[in-house]
């Protein structure tokens, strides 16, 4: 792929000469000793092991243990796996029914060749590989801070005298933001709608949260770990940006990344079983980077694809962050045919980050922006660190913040990117679809974004555009829309 991208057409080959060329030069006579040792050694290995073990272990070495079949949409996956059970029994299948992809665990004496190469299961296959990971966005203050000096008054004896909860609460200025400081909780604050929450897990024990998550449906995608316990600390912050902006909503966590890093499978799996489990709104502050030229991740691309097209077919809506490289998205697909995951994909609200709302110079952005929120980011006034250039944000109260030396409490931490303008927008989106509920006016999901299209702040060129989308929200605006449709519709006899 590095080839690729310096404009290489394939890595330069190296040939060795023969050997009568090498004997003319010298210390030819060196490299043929050397060669004849080679060959002496081999040879032993084979005495001793024998042929027969040998090309054992070579053919185990050349097999792949796990491979993804992206099958067209109109095959029978109850019929192609049966054809693949008759090549072994032994090979484990997990089915994506709703996507038509398979994902096959194999046996030492099975290779991918078996599969792929059988005719009946080959003429149903649209695309095989396997899927890379998907990463997180993740700017933790804490992991990051050198002890350079900040300013945000955390010190002064007011700030000192406050709870944990009123502090969290005081430095919440991207909440006022997009609700006019708070007005529009007196109309919505998100009441029964549901959340999937698809990110790192959450620290469900946290004070500030355990109303808001329900563990009902719940579920960790890690490899050998059951439990949706947050051990990074994203999705920890994200939930708080959640409750923060709509504070009775229920937030239900998938756990599709571990410690650092998790597969595009398990978030494809949490998608469809997000959908399934009667989420209303589905928050993916996730992202990975995929070429259409690499079969691989092509089949990524296609994958996601038809996850999203999954959720929009039963009107749940999805919202993506679009990422921290500060790329014009659609340049980058033009020139390298790499989409970003799943933001790039249409049919997800992708939603850029502001800051005094400018765009950061971190975020994406391009044609898929849906539209744009407070992200926070790292700014610095006459050498001083400014803390409230950041979103303070909830983590994990069993993971250490690494801030002690300023002061901010174990819970609680400060970071920046795309993966908080989302949540503002999920969350938004919550406020209004309860108010809909409501006022007993049933809905689609189109409904909910022209409600925030109608409310939003239009920034940047007049209308849409690649930077800001249809602009940054106002939760109270996008309300009061709301409200006089139906108080029109209540004065229409």
């Amino acid at each position: 792929r590095e080839f690729i991208k310096k404009g290489f057409q394939k890595p330069h080959k190296i040939r060795l000469r023969d050997s009568e060329s090498l004997l003319n030069n010298k210390g030819g006579k060196l490299i043929m000793m050397k060669k004849v040792r080679i060959i002496g050694v081999l040879l032993i290995c084979f005495l001793l092991t024998g042929f027969d073990n040998y090309l054992n272990e070579v053919k185990a070495a050349d097999v792949d243990s796990e491979i993804d079949l992206l099958l067209y949409e109109d095959s029978d996956i109850k019929e192609v796996v049966e054809e693949i059970k008759e090549i072994s029994p032994d090979i484990l299948i997990t089915e994506y029914g709703e996507l038509s992809l398979l994902h096959l665990e194999l046996s030492d004496k099975i290779s991918t060749e078996d599969v792929i190469t059988n005719e009946t299961v080959n003429d149903k296959i649209e695309l095989a590989g396997n899927m890379p990971d998907i990463e997180l966005g993740k700017i933790d203050l804490g992991a990051t801070y050198s002890g350079e000096p900040v300013i945000n008054g955390l010190q002064d004896n007011k700030k000192l005298r406050m709870t944990e909860e009123g502090l969290f609460d005081l430095l919440a200025w991207h909440v006022d933001e997009v609700t006019e400081e708070r007005r529009s909780f007196e109309i919505s604050t998100g009441k029964d709608v549901r959340i999937a929450l698809i990110d790192s897990g959450v620290d469900y024990s946290h004070p500030l949260l355990v109303e808001n998550i329900d563990l009902k449906n719940a579920r960790s995608y890690i490899p050998g770990d059951d439990s949706v316990v947050d051990t990074n600390g994203h999705g920890t912050m994200v939930a708080g940006v959640l409750k923060q902006i709509s504070p009775n909503s229920i937030i239900t966590p998938y756990r599709v990344i571990g410690d650092t890093t998790g597969d595009s499978s398990a978030t494809l799996r949490a998608i469809i079983e997000a959908v399934n489990d009667g989420n209303d709104i589905i928050n993916a502050s996730v992202g990975t980077y995929k070429c259409k030229d690499i079969k691989s991740e092509k089949l990524t691309i296609k994958a996601f694809e038809r996850a999203i097209k999954y959720a929009k077919k039963n009107d749940v809506i999805v919202i993506a962050s679009a990422g921290n490289l500060g790329l014009d998205l659609d340049e980058y697909y033009k020139l390298e045919n790499i989409k970003h995951l799943p933001g790039g994909i249409k049919g997800v609200d992708s939603i850029s980050a502001v800051l005094g709302k400018k765009l950061t110079l971190y975020s994406n952005y391009g044609s898929n922006i849906k539209y744009c929120a407070p992200g926070g980011d790292l700014v610095y006034i006459d050498g001083y660190l400014d803390l409230d250039s950041m979103i303070y944000c909830l983590y994990p109260t069993y993971l250490d913040n690494g801030l002690q030396v300023l002061g901010i409490p174990q819970g609680y931490t400060f970071s920046y990117g795309t993966s908080f303008a989302a949540p503002i927008v999920t969350a938004g989106s919550a406020d209004v679809m309860s108010y809909y509920r409501a006022n007993n006016i049933r809905i689609k999901s189109k409904d909910i974004t022209k409600a925030l299209s109608k409310g939003a702040e239009d920034l940047g060129s007049k209308g849409k555009d690649k930077y800001y989308g249809n602009g940054q929200i106002n939760i109270l605006n996008s309300l009061k829309y709301i409200s006089s449709k139906v108080n029109k519709k209540k004065r229409t006899p």
